[in-house]
């Protein structure tokens, strides 16, 4: 009769995994619990796994795999900063300064001739 492969994580870790928002690494994690167990309770740790889980600043693509998030022992951590725009605007190349320059000057010579031709008109 095959072993319940879930015996073989403790029942606090199972519930730790069932709340971490990411689900990789399970038995990585399992060893960097383990060892995190001996710096804070299980209690924190699951508490700081909801809040990261829960945290609405959390973006899917750079959630931690839970063995770096327990070796960092980031249950310690603030929630993260809110997320915004970029600050500046994005830096333009020379090149397209350059090509922008030329765009803007034939911008200036064609509204010129436009004036131009409305005055020979009126």
């Amino acid at each position: 009769m095959p072993a319940d492969s879930s015996s073989e994580y403790p029942e606090a870790f199972e519930e730790f995994w069932a709340q971490y928002p990411r689900k990789a690494g399970k038995r990585k994690a399992l060893t960097a619990w383990l060892r995190a167990r001996k710096r804070a309770p299980e209690s924190a740790i699951l508490d700081g796994a909801i809040r990261y889980a829960q945290d609405v600043n959390r973006e899917e693509q750079f959630t931690k795999y839970p063995e770096g998030w327990l070796n960092a022992d980031m249950w310690l951590d603030d929630p993260l900063p809110a997320r915004t725009g970029p600050a500046t605007p994005p830096a333009v190349s020379k090149s397209d300064a350059k090509v922008l320059g030329y765009l803007e000057r034939g911008q200036r010579l064609a509204d010129a001739a436009r004036r131009s031709a409305q005055k020979e008109i009126s």
